[in-house]
């Protein structure tokens, strides 16, 4: 039996239907369960879509538009069969997020003017690994910081390649609404991190930034490295990150905090004609 493209009203429906898949790799499914959940359970202006062979969910897929669409990893015949119903239902994609294998055959397939805009790696963490420490301390950013870190938070935007739409200050304030946001202060605001998208056991950490006339001393390693241990201290058994390929920096920082590496992703853009 060939695979079938089930597409879902609402994201009660569809997480009631993709959710014990996605459940089996928590940490992997991280960014398609922390979307899907924060979605209103009936609200239908996502595009959800399951794709099942013998009454088993073998892939998903989401789309929040104007973003691109992301989805899960999955045989080569469930990727295709996703291709085809997106190319019936959804013919103008802007593009594709998600496992770097899964994404190219998909966008190759999709459209012949793809183009790879990004390649970055998630990082899953279960026990922080003691750093150095600089001089500072931790404090939880509030809503009186959003004028001083809406820069910070645009370029990292700009830095991190995301096709992220929303512009920095927007991105920033459901993180200081939720006390989420960290920074490291010596003197003066030095790095911040914050942490979002929680599933059943994990979180995970964005928004990592810190200006380039603070870097190199270590602030956002002991940021970071504070932050993962206050999620773990709050019982998340797991945190995760996505890193840019292209940062090396970054993926060493990261490496000596105790974040190892788990799956690469890819992002493609489908240019129009």
């Amino acid at each position: 039996m060939c695979p079938s493209v089930v597409l879902h009203p609402t994201p009660l429906t569809f997480l009631d239907r993709a959710g014990v898949m996605l459940m089996r790799h928590e940490a992997e499914h991280s960014l398609l369960l922390g979307i899907a959940s924060s979605l209103p359970p009936q609200s239908s202006g996502a595009l959800l879509a399951t794709v099942e062979e013998n009454g088993e969910v073998i892939a998903v897929a989401l789309r929040t538009p104007p973003r691109k669409l992301l989805v899960s990893d999955g045989p080569p015949g469930a990727i295709d069969a996703l291709c085809d119903a997106m190319r019936r239902h959804a013919p103008d994609l802007p593009g594709i997020t998600g496992p770097a294998a899964a994404v190219e055959r998909f966008a190759m397939r999709y459209s012949d003017q793809a183009v790879r805009e990004l390649e970055m790696r998630l990082h899953r963490l279960d026990a922080v690994t003691a750093v150095p420490r600089p001089p500072g301390h931790v404090r939880v950013a509030t809503p009186a910081d959003a004028e001083s870190l809406a820069p910070w938070a645009q370029r990292f935007v700009d830095d991190s390649g995301s096709d992220e739409t929303r512009p920095g200050a927007e991105l920033l304030a459901p993180y200081l609404a939720n006390g989420t946001l960290y920074l490291w202060e010596d003197g003066t605001p030095t790095s911040m991190a914050g942490w979002s998208r929680g599933t059943a056991h994990g979180a995970s950490v964005s928004m990592v930034y810190t200006p380039s006339e603070h870097r190199g001393q270590g602030y956002a390693t002991a940021l970071v490295a504070e932050l993962s241990r206050t999620i773990l201290a709050r019982g998340k058994r797991f945190c995760v990150l996505f890193t840019n390929l292209a940062n090396p920096t970054a993926n060493a920082i990261y490496a000596r905090i105790g974040y190892q590496p788990l799956c690469d992703h890819g992002s493609w853009k489908f240019p129009k004609s």
